[in-house]
């Protein structure tokens, strides 16, 4: 069956089929956006949700469909579940598409149905807000209140990084929240990931939360797991260590040392021996070093 033969329901489940699978296939999607357009009128919020974030999954800004999907969507945006709204701010933010008055009403509409989404569906959609920066304090808020009074037990510990990393690019402090992570992840830090513990950190110091005892432990994480760390990961817990003015002058040197040493450890493995003099050239850059560190 051809693309302009589908219903609007075959259009928006193929269109998320291939995105889930990871396939990319312009022609296909280029068919997929065409029909989707002519059928939009008879799209409903799960057709919305779905072939917007299939779209976004796969890297493709198609600004006719685009645009016909957010009309849509404001004018259902009263039939969405927390789901299809996550999905579809998510898709607009990925796409950095920015449409005010479908970001508000979504925006409204997430709060009154802050208890039926999911923490998957929290986090995505606190970290569209933050994507395109736009603070929605309410809502934001109500995120935050739900996450807490949940407890952080159901959400996955990407959901968790990215939540406060949300609240820390959108300058908003959630004292109970940033407690209740710092609690949670100082139990389970072999659980988070490399990048997902460099948000984490990366939070603390821009909301200026200063809690020496997990962020000493997060560099020994990373010390003992370089091969989970990106380089820029490693990078940003180094470089944040160094802003815990609480931290005594000779343990800020240990610290720093022993996160120097690791992170020239992970990046010279993933860079390679054929870098090496760039390598060592940004390692000065970046770290300070005044010699550099042995392999």
């Amino acid at each position: 069956m051809r693309a302009n033969e589908l219903e609007s329901q075959g259009v928006s489940m193929t269109a998320w089929a291939f995105a889930s699978l990871g396939v990319r296939s312009e022609p296909l999607m280029d068919a997929l956006a065409e029909a989707a357009i002519k059928l939009h009128d008879e799209f409903k919020p799960q057709n919305v949700a779905n072939t917007t974030w299939a779209f976004a999954t796969l890297s493709i800004f198609n600004e006719p469909l685009v645009s016909a999907l957010a009309a849509d969507a404001r004018r259902m945006v009263q039939e969405f579940d927390g789901q299809e709204i996550a999905n579809t701010v998510w898709a607009m933010a990925q796409l950095l598409v920015w449409h005010g008055s479908l970001f508000e009403a979504l925006a409204g509409e997430a709060i009154s149905k802050v208890a039926e989404c999911s923490p998957q569906s929290r986090s995505n959609t606190m970290w569209a807000f933050a994507k395109i920066s736009v603070s929605v304090k309410p809502l934001l808020t109500a995120m935050a209140s739900a996450a807490v009074s949940t407890g952080l037990s159901q959400y996955s510990r990407q959901d968790i990084s990215s939540t406060l990393w949300s609240c820390a690019a959108l300058a908003m402090p959630d004292t109970p929240l940033v407690n209740a992570i710092a609690s949670f992840a100082r139990c389970h830090l072999v659980e988070f990931a490399g990048s997902e513990l460099a948000n984490v950190v990366w939070a603390f110091a821009t909301l200026a939360v200063h809690d020496s005892s997990l962020l000493e432990s997060i560099a020994i994480r990373a010390a003992l797991s370089l091969a989970e760390f990106e380089w820029q990961s490693l990078a940003n817990i180094k470089s944040v260590k160094c802003l815990d003015a609480s931290t005594p002058l000779n343990e800020v040197y240990h610290i720093q040392r022993s996160t120097s040493v690791a992170c020239y450890s992970g990046i010279h493995a993933q860079v390679g021996q054929e870098n090496e003099r760039h390598l060592n050239m940004l390692l000065l850059m970046v770290f300070g070093l005044g010699t550099v560190l042995p392999c």
